[in-house]
């Protein structure tokens, strides 16, 4: 007899046949795990965007037709080439007949129109009212300094180019601008740098200032003040000069005293606004004008926001730097050193900045 154990043949019979499951089948039928694990999922995935695609393209293709929109009747025909080309056809119109231009009144009194040489008399025109409304008879005209002064035709002789226009009526703040940067004030102050920086274009920097001023109304008041420097080395001295030692009325003769005190002034010397700025910022004007090529001290950009303190009075600054002015392009202008620095100041005092080039001198 063995000693080995031998399976009962009761036991056997209670075991029976073994059992297959899904995995046993996946793993023997590679066919069946693909189908599983792929093909089913792709095409539940594939029939639910098929579907998507068909509810899309009903919905885009396939507008109701409104409702309340009758659908009616449309006609249509063709029109003869002759038909066609007859609006076109003016050769039995006729010109119209335009009355002859009336005779200005009262051209015989002004001089300036008829080419006389004698001096245009101020006094005898009315009084120019608050406003800024051009009335019938505005223009420019050139005078003997160049200066494109508003009125009806060129000025006489020495009278800086004003003419007759006159303003309308209107009310509140004057207008005031230089190149293209124009803010409402009644009390204008320009504080420009006359060192030898300008030198290159201080004949268009004088013929935008008189174009400036030249635009001001009698009712608004204006300060021209220069700063530049004398001498060389240890014995250079700073210059602050003024048109006037206050802010005069913009009057046709005060108007024509700077333009003549301007013509003899000349740049000389280095860049140190402050003082200037300061002798401006104590006549409490609207606005400050400030040219400068922006080259001095940063410590100056703290002392005039400093000094304009109580009074906030609106700085804006233009960049008159030589560097930009040959700039003719039509891109933004390329920001230099000072022009940032100016920047800092207009930002601070209320104003803003304008770099001066050659397409402004071009105007």
């Amino acid at each position: 007899m063995s000693g080995a154990l031998q399976p009962d043949s009761a036991d056997l019979a209670s075991v029976g046949p073994p059992v297959d499951t899904s995995v046993d089948r996946e793993a023997h039928s590679p066919v069946r795990r693909y189908f599983l694990h792929l093909g089913l999922p792709m095409s539940v995935s594939l029939l639910l965007h098929a579907l998507l695609v068909v509810l899309l393209a009903l919905k885009l293709f396939i507008a109701p037709t409104p409702t309340g929109t009758p659908v009616g009747e449309w006609h249509g025909e063709v029109v003869p080439a002759d038909d066609v080309n007859r609006p076109f056809d003016w050769t039995d119109v006729r010109p119209l007949d335009f009355p002859p231009p009336a005779e200005p009144s009262g051209a015989s009194e002004n001089p300036a129109a008829t080419g006389g040489s004698e001096l245009l008399d101020l006094s005898k025109l009315p009084p120019p009212t608050v406003g800024a409304a051009p009335a019938p008879g505005d223009g420019f005209g050139e005078g003997a300094l160049s200066l494109l002064g508003t009125g009806s035709g060129a000025g006489a002789p020495g009278t800086g180019g004003f003419g007759e226009g006159q303003l309308g009526e209107g009310a509140g703040l004057g207008q005031a601008g230089i190149w293209n940067l124009s803010v409402r004030a009644d009390k204008v102050v320009y504080v420009v740098d006359f060192s030898g920086s300008i030198i290159v274009a201080v004949d268009d920097l004088k013929r935008e200032l008189k174009r400036s001023i030249g635009r001001l109304k009698p009712t608004q008041s204006f300060a021209v003040i220069l700063f530049y420097s004398a001498g060389g080395g240890p014995d250079e001295q700073l210059k602050t000069e003024s048109f006037r030692p206050q802010l005069e009325p913009a009057e046709p003769t005060v108007r024509r005293e700077f333009f003549r005190w301007l013509e003899r002034k000349a740049p000389m010397g280095v860049t140190e606004p402050l003082p200037a700025v300061r002798r401006a910022l104590e006549l409490e004007p609207d606005v400050i004008f400030l040219f400068s090529d922006g080259f001095f001290d940063d410590s100056v950009v703290t002392d005039i926001t400093r000094a304009n303190g109580s009074k906030r009075t609106r700085i804006y600054c233009l960049v008159f730097d030589d560097q930009l002015l040959g700039d003719a392009s039509a891109l933004t202008p390329r920001e230099t050193e000072g022009s940032r620095r100016l920047k800092r100041i207009a930002e601070a005092n209320g104003g803003r900045v304008k770099i001066v080039t050659a397409k402004d001198l071009a105007r």
